[in-house]
């Protein structure tokens, strides 16, 4: 599940560097204030990388809950992997006898 994330986390990433607004910002940046291209490269990456995290915490779960309340199917699968995700914790735990 980590690697679906870090996925979708480097996709979104990609799409905020692509935007054609930012470039433009970073770029009247550099000229305005005198730094060199490295520093400004290395400000725009560190804006991706900001706005890629907040992004990822506030804006991608709440997508998400959406999702699962529209379909409630959904809903019922995710509980049935708690369900079992629980007995299977308490069977390891030997709170459980078997799993059936």
């Amino acid at each position: 599940m980590k690697l679906i994330g870090f996925k979708v986390m480097t996709s979104r990433v990609r799409d905020y560097m692509g935007y054609v607004q930012f470039p433009m910002i970073a770029y009247l940046f550099l000229v305005q204030t005198g730094y060199d291209l490295l520093v400004a490269a290395l400000l725009a990456v560190a804006g991706c990388a900001v706005l890629a995290v907040v992004d990822w915490k506030i804006v991608y779960p709440a997508e998400q809950a959406a999702v699962t309340n529209k379909n409630p199917e959904w809903l019922m699968l995710i509980e049935k992997v708690d369900r079992i995700e629980r007995r299977l914790v308490n069977y390891l735990d030997g709170k459980e006898k078997g799993l059936r």
